[in-house]
């Protein structure tokens, strides 16, 4: 999983994008992700998250919202995007002190495909 972009939203927010791969093979895959992919029947799928994001910055923590993902647009994975603001309240100015904001991702998700045989 890697960070596949980051920028100010119009708002003065920050959009984190994030792009995980995982292994396949013509006998299955696995995919680790904030993205739980779960199939419906042969035809369709749905898909939720549980991951949460946690911003923190000089001790204090910030909220953040899941905001965006993808179903398996690419052979190996797919992305998803988290919100957030270095504020709690919308009233609230934000930080503009230069500094390290640190993300901590939890409760990811094991996507695991199994190919199924068919006997004859």
């Amino acid at each position: 999983m890697y960070v596949s972009w980051l920028k100010v939203t119009p708002n003065g927010g920050f959009d984190i994008g994030f792009r995980s791969s995982g292994q396949y093979s013509l006998s299955g895959a696995t995919l680790i992700s904030a993205i739980q992919h779960e199939t419906i029947n042969i035809h369709s799928f749905t898909t939720s998250s549980t991951t949460i994001l946690t911003a923190e910055y000089n001790g204090k923590t910030y909220n953040t919202q899941l905001t965006g993902q993808c179903g398996l647009n690419y052979k190996e994975g797919d992305c998803f995007s988290f919100t957030f603001f270095l504020r709690n309240e919308p009233n609230e100015d934000n930080i503009k002190e230069v500094g390290i904001v640190n993300l901590m991702i939890a409760d990811l998700y094991k996507n695991i495909w199994i190919k199924n045989k068919v006997l004859n």
